[in-house]
């Protein structure tokens, strides 16, 4: 269980390809409303860092966990811990109060594709393919 929340405590050199492979990772997952790292004491006094995720249907949950653990090795950073917590709303909001607040992009529709009878290469009786 976690005591406290922090600023997370990184050097640039960390903070900032963390921060880049994670919104990168995590842009267009659907449902995920804020994303935010953050420090934590843990009862027993270690400390570390979490990626706190909100928005989340809780059967996604495990797959997007997996993708944030695939954004830290990726990153160059597989030597480093980073907890992944869904927290309910009150507590999401203790943690980004003090926390930092990414921005990976939003989830987007795909657009419909409208497809016209006989648009596809060689569907058009006017314009038959050419066989060689």
């Amino acid at each position: 269980m976690p005591e406290g929340f922090a600023p997370p405590n990184l050097p640039d050199a960390m903070r900032l390809p963390l921060v880049a492979a994670l919104e990168r990772r995590l842009s267009g997952t659907p449902g995920l409303a804020q994303t935010v790292l953050a420090g934590v004491q843990w009862q027993g006094g270690a400390r570390g860092h979490v990626l706190a995720l909100a928005g989340l249907p809780d059967a996604d949950q495990p797959a997007v966990a997996r993708a944030v653990a695939e954004a830290l090795a990726l990153s160059g950073l597989e030597a480093g811990s980073l907890d992944v917590v869904f927290p309910p709303e009150r507590a999401m909001a203790a943690i980004a109060a003090v926390g930092l607040t990414l921005s990976p992009a939003p989830y987007a529709m795909p657009d419909e594709q409208v497809v016209t009878p006989g648009s596809a290469p060689g569907m058009d009786p006017s314009r038959p393919p050419k066989l060689r």
